[in-house]
C-alpha cells in the first residue's frame, strides 16, 4: 500500500479508526479495550496523529502483555486461565 492510498484508506481517526505511534502503554490497552467491547475496530500502530506513517521496526517479542491475553470483558476468562 503505498501512502497516498493508505490516507485515503484512513484519513482520519473515527469511532472506528485510532492511530498510535508505539505498541504499548495504557491507551493502546485502552484503544483495544474500547473497540472490543463496541462495534470493533482499526487500531494503527506506527501511524502519528496527523496520519504520518512513523513506522516500527520488526520484532518477534510481544508488542505488550495484552496482545495475546486480549479478550472482550464482557466473558468471563476459561477455565484454566491464568489471568489474576
Amino acid at each position: 500500500m503505498t501512502e497516498d492510498e493508505f490516507a485515503r484508506a484512513f484519513p482520519s481517526e473515527s469511532e472506528l479508526v485510532e492511530r498510535k505511534r508505539g505498541a504499548g502503554g495504557k491507551a493502546l490497552q485502552e484503544a483495544v479495550t474500547a473497540f472490543s467491547n463496541g462495534d470493533g475496530g482499526v487500531v494503527l500502530i506506527g501511524v502519528d496523529d496527523d496520519g504520518g506513517v512513523a513506522g516500527r521496526e520488526p520484532t518477534t517479542r510481544r508488542c505488550c502483555r495484552g496482545c495475546t491475553g486480549t479478550r472482550p470483558t464482557n466473558r468471563p476468562p476459561s477455565r484454566g486461565s491464568t489471568r489474576r
